[in-house]
């Protein structure tokens, strides 16, 4: 383990507090199921984060169910293969002075698991976990900052990618002064702050390879001036960029996305933007087909066989949320519809959001979109997809929405406790590097904690699970049994 992580970890194990056993206290995770579809359905496991967003909808509200990281099965997601968890007893506040999970995914050139963190007064930045041991390796907190700029966030909390080198890619968040009268139209805005996202590739030890400066490559007159208010605000000054995905593409190049200006590709060798996908710049990019637009756009990039896919959250003037495949000839400056869902009714998604697909299945996460129902009942927040066809729905308590959901054939099999029923009394494998583990009745969707330790007698029929937690501090996991049913 690199000795500076190895150092964070120490430090959490003995500065963060001890939480035990969790499932009870965990944002639960329900699917409904097209039957005839169970069979293609069963192999696939889902990650995803959970937030409690109920202050946004609700006047005077506090978050009531703690933020999350989950590996569910699509067919019976609760309760999870694999969780981490906030801190339940402080995690009753805001949106961003508690426990903030995002950008969970297991990464596809370095086959490591790597989330965004926010642990307030504590840690912010994203981390990469060995996803054989589940223990942490690497982290962007430490990177050297440059000097000669004015930060206002050194890590942007979006998307994170790191490659079998160990090179990691992110954004942060600069503040820069721009000449604002050709967005505004206001002669007064000749000098204004705005926000603006540099992208950022370290290499392994931490070193800097690239700092991007969008504005050498972008011009702020590309901002689409009707969307300064429509993510997040800064004060007076400019929400210019607000990146939501820097990615690798295919060829090692980087593909980004500016929520508020649009996305394209940018050569790594040079910085120089290679192409852009639609935006305000007619002369330089690649048009889109008529009606196939998108809109305050997330999660941006290129699928295995070449295409590329976007999540288009639509906006005040196009209200329904949408997943696009494109097919981009780079060399003809061509771009054309591969295939496209919009779920029905029309769904307007306000942010977050991800939409990915392999082969025939697709799976769409709405990301924070408007709910159906203010009254507390499970909301249906994304769908799996075959042939363009709704098969599997998830739902969870309103209003918990994820930031993305990515289907994936991890399972840390080998790392969850095992489970002997041995005449009706349970007993849990005593593997060494599982700790504090705590049985529990399941039904439905809610964990009734019954008993502690390596075994357990059940004195009613029902269905159990024994959760066991390895590591240590702020970053340990939570794993739990296959389900034991007792009769």
């Amino acid at each position: 383990m690199n000795k500076t992580i190895l150092l964070f970890f120490l430090f959490f194990v003995i500065g963060y507090p001890n939480c035990h056993a969790q499932l009870d206290k965990l944002c639960p995770i329900s699917s409904t199921i097209n039957t005839a579809y169970q069979s293609t359905l069963q192999p696939i496991n889902l990650l995803l984060n959970t937030k409690d967003f109920k202050q946004m909808y609700v006047s005077s509200s506090r978050t009531t169910i703690s933020t999350s990281i989950q590996l569910v099965n699509a067919v019976q997601p609760f309760p999870p293969l694999w969780y981490q968890i906030g801190d339940p007893k402080a995690d009753t506040l805001g949106v961003f002075n508690t426990t903030f999970f995002i950008d969970a995914r297991i990464q596809e050139r370095s086959g490591m698991l790597t989330a965004f963190y926010v642990f307030p007064y504590s840690f912010t930045g994203s981390v990469a976990f060995d996803t054989t041991t589940l223990l942490p390796i690497d982290t962007t907190r430490t990177y050297a900052k440059p000097n000669n700029e004015t930060f206002r966030d050194f890590i942007d909390l979006h998307d994170f990618q790191i490659d079998k080198n160990g090179n990691k890619l992110f954004a942060n968040q600069v503040l820069k002064k721009i000449d604002a009268r050709c967005l505004s139209g206001n002669e007064d805005d000749s000098i204004r702050n705005a926000i603006v996202n540099n992208i950022i590739i370290l290499d392994k030890h931490d070193s800097i390879l690239l700092n991007w400066n969008l504005l050498d490559h972008l011009s702020a007159c590309e901002m689409k001036w009707e969307y300064k208010d429509a993510s997040l605000h800064f004060g007076n000054n400019i929400n210019l960029s607000h990146v939501n995905s820097v990615r690798f593409a295919n060829d090692g190049n980087i593909l980004y996305s500016f929520r508020h200006i649009g996305v394209g590709k940018i050569n790594i060798k040079t910085g120089e933007i290679m192409w852009k996908l639609g935006g305000k710049d007619t002369l330089n990019a690649i048009p889109i087909p008529d009606d196939a637009d998108y809109y305050l756009q997330h999660d941006f990039f290129q699928m295995k066989n070449g295409n590329y896919i976007i999540f288009s959250n639509g906006d005040s003037t196009h209200q329904y949320l949408e997943g696009i495949i494109y097919n981009i000839d780079e060399k003809n400056k061509k771009a054309s519809v591969v295939n496209r869902y919009r779920p029905q009714p029309n769904i307007y998604s306000t942010a977050q959001g991800s939409y990915e697909c392999e082969d025939s299945i697709c799976v769409i996460n709405f990301g924070m979109h408007t709910p159906n129902k203010l009254d507390g009942s499970n909301q249906t927040f994304a769908e799996i997809l075959s042939n363009n066809q709704p098969i599997a729905t998830l739902s969870s308590p309103f209003v918990n929405y994820a930031y993305q959901v990515h289907a994936t054939n991890w399972n840390p099999i080998n790392l969850r406790p095992k489970v002997v029923n041995k005449n009706g009394k349970l007993f849990a494998d005593k593997t060494t590097e599982l700790h504090d583990f705590t049985w529990y009745k399941i039904e439905g969707t809610t964990a009734q904690k019954v008993g502690i330790g390596y075994t357990f007698q059940p004195t009613k029929s029902g269905n159990y699970v024994v959760e066991a937690q390895k590591g240590f501090g702020m970053f340990r996991s939570y794993l739990v049994s296959d389900v034991v049913e007792i009769n």
